[in-house]
């Protein structure tokens, strides 16, 4: 957990977002939920026993998008508004292509998707991806 909690600290969302503002869906019930979760993980650590994945850190797009609302992201410059578009009206969610934002390695800071994540999903749901066009887009 210090490394996650210490990639948080050096990310983009350090001074903005603290672990339930992404972890936990919108609502009372949600953080409820997120606390629960967290306190899975500390009783791991306390008593050793571990069955089945002990840190279930989901986050879902509603989380993503009360800081970062729909008319925000489609506004973006074309290239960026038309991804944006394209995949929110799809089941693709923000972390499929955002997912080294907060959590990243020390090494490597990743803001944008990498081309080699949305050749990948392209592939694997079987979408013709037109790799000049694509390598345009995410540089930009």
């Amino acid at each position: 957990m210090a490394t996650v909690h210490a990639s948080w600290r050096y990310s983009t969302h350090a001074d903005v977002a603290d672990c339930l503002d992404c972890h936990a869906k919108p609502g009372l019930g949600n953080e409820i939920l997120a606390h629960l979760n967290g306190a899975r993980y500390v009783w791991v650590k306390i008593t050793g026993v571990r069955e089945g994945e002990v840190f279930r850190a989901e986050i879902d797009n509603s989380s993503c998008l009360r800081c970062h609302p729909t008319t925000e992201l489609v506004s973006l410059p074309t290239e960026q508004s038309a991804r944006h578009g394209l995949h929110g009206d799809t089941d693709v969610d923000c972390d499929d292509c955002h997912d080294n934002l907060v959590h990243r390695t020390f090494r490597a800071i990743v803001i944008k998707p990498q081309i080699s994540t949305c050749i990948e999903c392209h592939e694997r749901e079987g979408i013709t991806v037109d790799a000049d066009k694509l390598a345009t887009v995410t540089q930009q």
